[in-house]
């Protein structure tokens, strides 16, 4: 994928998007891109100039290390990737922990978990 014409945030998200469909945290992430994980988290948030070289090699990764074949498998990792985030960047704000309770229902349902 070209990054070339993306604005930072456009490519953190790209980063961001890459380790969660892996099922990582940031800092398994950062340990496999050998960088600090809040280094990573900026550039994730778009907080950080992106150099292409980031996505690509994480874009390589991602061709590395398939998913397991269990979507259960993929969505609790994808889950706790999630809430690790979560809980990096909001803290104990009860405000945002009500939404962050709305996204995870709608980003993993739990007949996802189920067993196939």
């Amino acid at each position: 994928m070209s990054t070339k014409k993306l604005s930072d945030a456009q490519k953190g998200k790209r980063l961001r998007d890459i380790r969660r469909q892996l099922g990582w945290g940031q800092a398994e992430m950062a340990k496999a891109l050998k960088m600090d994980r809040s280094y990573l988290s900026q550039l994730e948030g778009g907080r950080r100039t992106i150099d292409d070289y980031y996505i690509e090699r994480a874009e390589a990764i991602a061709v590395d290390h398939p998913a397991s074949d269990s979507p259960a498998h993929v969505s609790a990792h994808a889950c706790r990737a999630y809430l690790n985030d979560f809980l990096a960047t909001c803290g104990d704000d009860p405000a945002r922990l009500g939404w962050t309770l709305i996204e995870l229902k709608e980003r993993f349902p739990l007949d996802r978990w189920k067993k196939q």
